[in-house]
C-alpha cells in the first residue's frame, strides 16, 4: 500500500506538513516577543529532531532550543517563559483532544456506550489535573522554588547570551511576567496550537486517503487524538510505537481494515515523526558550523 503511493501525492503531503509546521509558528512567536516566524521554524524542527531519537529527548531537544535563542540574543529566563507557556498550550490541546473526540463519537452515534462517557469525562478530569498543576507553578510558592531550581541550574550550565550582561532577575517576576504572558498572548498562542493540531488532523486524514481509506471526519479525530496522546509518553523517542499503535488501534476499533489502517498511520508518522529528524539535523548542522566560524560554542551534550 505505501508503494503504491504517488509521488506527487507524497510531495502533496509533504508541502502540507510543511505548512502545518509554518502555521504552528504563529503560536511560538506569540510567545516568545522579538521572534521572528523562521527563527520559530527552526527551534520547531530542530527540537524534535533532537527529542525523536532520544528516550526522555524532550530534555535535550530544550537544551538545543536554548542554545539556538541565546545564540540570537534571548535571555535564559525568556527561554524558560516561552518553553512554559507553548508546551502549556501544547500539552492541554493533547489532553482536551480525547474527550472532544470521544464526545463527537457520542454525539454522532458512531460509537455509544457509558464506558464512552466514563472516558470522556476522564478525559476532562486529566485535563483539569494538568492545568492545576500549571497553576501551582504560576501562583504558588511551591512553584516558585522549584522555578528557581529550573532557572537556576539552565543558567547555571548554559550561562547568559554571548557578549550580554549577566541577567538580573528573580522569581517573583517571572511568574509575573508569565502570568502577563499567559494573559497578553493567550489568543495567538491558542490560536497558533488549534491551528496546528488541525494542519496535523488534515495531514493524517490525507495520508489516509493516500492508501485508500475513506473514513468518517469523527474516526479520523478519535485516531489523531489517540496518536497525539501517545505522543506524550516519553519513555520512547517522540511516543514512538505508543502514538502508533493508539492510532491503529483507534481506526481498526472503528471499523477500519487492519492493514490500511496501519500504511496511513506509518505514512503519517513518516512525516511528523521520521522526516523532522534529517530535516531538522540539516537546520541544526548549519548552525553549528555558523557558530563555529564566529568563534562559539555549539550545544552541549
Amino acid at each position: 500500500m505505501l508503494g503504491g503511493v504517488p509521488v506527487l501525492t507524497l510531495l502533496g503531503l509533504a508541502l502540507v506538513w510543511v505548512g502545518g509546521l509554518w502555521v504552528h509558528t504563529v503560536a511560538l512567536t506569540a510567545a516568545l516577543p522579538g521572534l521572528r516566524s523562521w527563527q520559530a521554524f527552526h527551534l520547531n524542527i530542530t527540537g524534535s529532531a533532537v527529542s525523536n531519537v532520544l528516550p526522555l529527548g524532550g530534555a535535550a531537544g530544550t537544551a538545543v532550543n536554548l542554545w539556538s535563542c541565546r545564540r540570537w540574543g534571548f535571555t535564559t529566563v525568556a527561554f524558560v517563559r516561552w518553553a512554559f507557556v507553548t508546551n502549556l498550550w501544547d500539552n492541554a490541546i493533547r489532553l482536551a483532544l480525547p474527550a472532544v473526540a470521544l464526545s463527537w463519537l457520542l454525539v454522532s452515534g458512531a460509537v455509544t456506550g457509558p464506558g464512552l462517557q466514563g472516558l470522556a469525562g476522564g478525559g476532562l478530569v486529566a485535563l483539569g489535573a494538568y492545568l492545576a498543576l500549571a497553576w501551582t507553578l504560576v501562583d504558588t510558592r511551591w512553584g516558585e522554588r522549584l522555578v528557581g531550581r529550573v532557572v537556576r541550574g539552565w543558567r547555571g550550565r548554559f550561562g547568559d547570551p554571548p557578549g550580554s550582561a549577566p541577567e538580573p532577575w528573580d522569581v517573583a517576576e517571572l511568574k509575573r511576567s508569565t502570568r502577563a504572558l499567559l494573559r497578553a498572548s493567550a489568543v495567538r498562542v491558542a490560536g497558533g496550537k488549534v491551528a496546528y493540531a488541525v494542519a496535523q488532523a488534515v495531514l493524517l486524514r490525507l495520508c489516509l486517503d493516500a492508501v485508500g481509506v475513506r473514513a468518517p471526519a469523527v474516526v479520523v479525530t478519535a485516531a489523531f487524538a489517540a496518536e497525539r496522546l501517545g505522543s506524550l509518553a516519553v519513555m520512547t523517542p517522540g511516543g514512538s510505537g505508543f502514538a502508533e499503535l493508539g492510532a491503529v488501534g483507534a481506526l481498526v476499533g472503528l471499523g477500519v481494515g487492519g492493514a490500511p489502517a496501519v500504511a496511513g498511520v506509518l505514512l503519517y508518522r513518516g512525516f511528523v515523526f521520521l522526516l523532522e529528524v534529517p530535516v531538522g539535523a540539516l537546520l541544526l548542522g548549519s548552525s553549528v558550523l555558523a557558530a563555529r566560524r564566529s568563534g562559539r560554542r555549539g550545544p552541549g551534550p
